[in-house]
């Protein structure tokens, strides 16, 4: 079996390989992610230049990063954290989209991803591999596609101003108010 990335197909281990060692381990999230960007991928065809929006924050967003060009860091890559499991690409010139989301109603024939995608069963009475193997039997079949294009997305936070030095922390920084930074209005970190 084989999946789309962005410069062709590679196999499902090497995709597999390449969760384990970017995400951690493999994960359910990042095998269904792979899924949904492969689907996008052979169906729109590997000549655009893609841009993503990713629906939530847990395991999707790897899956995108591992197989197209697109991440956070390079700003081709959105996150809505909405939690739904469901990627857009789309091509960042024309505006043209497609968007695969996880289809609760056709999971009838997936009882194992049903009950990974609600979390009705713990962990460890949904192993990974009969779960997986059930995503790899199911693949396009579990989702829905739509076609479209893509509007003007929000900025994801305020625009980065001129770099200047935090009064607080003496820091070098882009983003806060006024002389200080964001890090020491909301700080998040207590040095011991």
């Amino acid at each position: 079996m084989n999946i789309y990335d962005y410069r062709g197909r590679i196999s499902i281990e090497a995709y597999f390989e390449r969760c384990e060692v970017f995400h951690g381990f493999l994960a359910p999230g990042v095998v269904l992610g792979g899924l949904i960007v492969d689907y996008i991928l052979d169906e729109m065809g590997l000549s655009h230049e893609f841009d993503a929006v990713v629906e939530t924050r847990k395991c999707l967003p790897d899956a995108v990063q591992l197989l197209t060009p697109c991440s956070v860091g390079n700003g081709w890559m959105r996150v809505m954290d909405w939690g739904k499991l469901a990627i857009t690409l789309y091509d960042y010139q024309t505006r043209d989209a497609m968007r695969v989301a996880l289809d609760y109603d056709k999971l009838d024939r997936y009882p194992l991803v049903r009950a990974w995608a609600l979390k009705t069963l713990p962990k460890k009475e949904n192993p990974l591999e009969p779960l997986v193997d059930e995503m790899l039997q199911g693949r396009r079949d579990m989702f829905s596609r739509w076609s479209g294009s893509v509007g003007t997305l929000a900025a994801p936070g305020p625009p980065y101003g001129q770099p200047r030095v935090c009064t607080r922390c003496g820091e070098v920084f882009r983003n806060g108010t006024g002389t200080v930074c964001q890090g020491c209005l909301e700080p998040f970190f207590t040095e011991q």
